[in-house]
């Protein structure tokens, strides 16, 4: 019988190394659906509150102030995997901790070089990639951190988003729960039950079967960006890109108007409780259906209002205020900042078909931009598991993108017909 961890209860399953998805578990003998497999009491999650009890942690990160959640877990796993340090907590954690890998796994950890790296570009995981990095580097510059390298900051983030879990109990990490690989049909799921989670059979279990379960509905980018695969059986697909702020695609900024502008914008989309990303979904049908955001799915609700706030100019009557906080005045006219109220009035504005068709022009270029920078690089043979994971990426990515070419141009050919937009396009003209 392989050997428990010491920290868990009820275990009837074994930590096995898997061909391709790194370590799995796997039942010891046949198990009925329903059954609670594992057990693991909250004390044993890895949490900023639990590891503050540590003294050995506490020691080790002792200057360090004002740690985030994450940074704290991260500091946890880099003092247990590359410290050197012998106490009861490595102790407690070793076998666990010998089981993770030793570099990053998604990715992020690819050679800028290689054939795989190269495959992502235009597919949004290239620019969310270099972000990424660019951000670790600035985080670990400003913490200050002499007892580790940036290498082992970098792979302490990676365990961290591709363990996580969040919880009625908040963002933790569940020892041994954590081996448990993503499925599209899982054969388990998770229940947090009087302090303590538990992994529960969906249905009967034979011996020597991998437990999975799900990591949510998730695209293959943010798969392979979090987690390090890709399915090739996953129907979710979506492009995720920064907000095209109009200001932009302006004349050089001499006088930082238009930066002051992006950063009210910014406010804005923060008090609306608006994601700063734009994402783009295949959309279901090439048939408007519906009069606020009819792209068929293409876009959410909340990604068309974020894109109203992107296409909003002062010359369109839109002024933004910060006095102390955002303000959004429309013809002169306080507009609350609520999601609803903020959609009738743009709905009653005299240009909204006219923004409408703005919209409809910046996604249009957005994903032709996206689907040429794909184009650029041809398709290799998969001769490894990191350029087959990206072929997928990238194969699924040219299939929502060319949906959402055909939908955008019969979205701008309809708008660009209505007789007030036509009546603004001729007085702009002349």
């Amino acid at each position: 019988m392989k050997k428990r961890f010491s920290f868990t209860r009820n275990c009837m399953i074994s930590i096995v190394k898997t061909k391709e998805q790194g370590y799995g578990v796997f039942t010891q003998e046949p198990i009925p659906s329903g059954a609670s497999v594992l057990v693991v009491p909250q004390t044993d999650f890895i949490s900023k509150e639990n590891i503050l009890k540590m003294p050995e942690i506490n020691e080790w990160i002792s200057g360090l102030e004002q740690l985030t959640d994450r940074q704290v877990i991260m500091m946890f796993y880099i003092y247990c995997k590359f410290s050197g340090e012998k106490n009861g907590v490595t102790d407690k954690y070793k076998s666990y901790v010998e089981k993770l890998s030793d570099r990053v796994l998604t990715c992020l950890g690819w050679d800028p070089e290689s054939i795989e790296y190269k495959l992502l570009r235009g597919t949004g995981l290239d620019s969310a990639v270099e972000a990424k990095d660019l951000k670790l580097f600035h985080e670990f510059q400003s913490l200050g951190l002499d007892k580790i390298d940036c290498d082992q900051f970098a792979w302490a983030d990676f365990i961290y988003w591709s363990r996580c879990m969040e919880t009625p109990a908040g963002t933790v990490i569940v020892p041994m729960i954590d081996f448990c690989n993503h499925s599209l049909t899982p054969n388990a799921h998770w229940e947090l039950e009087n302090g303590s989670m538990h992994l529960i059979t969906n249905h009967d279990l034979e011996q020597g079967e991998q437990i999975t379960i799900s990591y949510g509905e998730k695209s293959d980018n943010e798969l392979l960006f979090l987690h390090g695969f890709a399915l090739a059986q996953n129907t979710f697909l979506e492009l995720s890109v920064s907000p095209p702020f109009i200001e932009y695609q302006m004349e050089e900024d001499e006088d930082g108007v238009q930066t002051r502008l992006v950063t009210f914008k910014s406010r804005l989309l923060q008090r609306l409780e608006l994601e700063r990303v734009i994402k783009i979904h295949a959309p279901v049908s090439l048939l408007p259906d519906k009069q606020w955001n009819p792209t068929c799915g293409l876009i959410s609700d909340d990604t068309f209002l974020t894109l109203f706030v992107c296409m909003m100019t002062p010359q369109d009557g839109f002024i933004l205020k910060m006095n102390p906080d955002i303000e959004l005045e429309i013809h002169a006219q306080p507009v609350p900042i609520e999601k609803t109220r903020m959609i009738q009035t743009l709905q009653k504005h005299p240009l909204y078909n006219v923004l409408v068709l703005r919209i409809w022009s910046v996604l249009q270029q957005i994903v032709q931009y996206h689907l040429d920078l794909i184009n650029e690089t041809d398709d290799p043979e998969p001769s490894s598991l990191e350029i087959r994971y990206a072929l997928i990426c990238r194969n699924k990515q040219i299939s929502l993108l060319n949906k959402a070419i055909l939908l955008l141009e019969h979205l701008i050919e309809t708008w660009a017909g209505l007789k007030d937009v036509q009546a603004y396009l001729q007085s702009t003209n002349c």
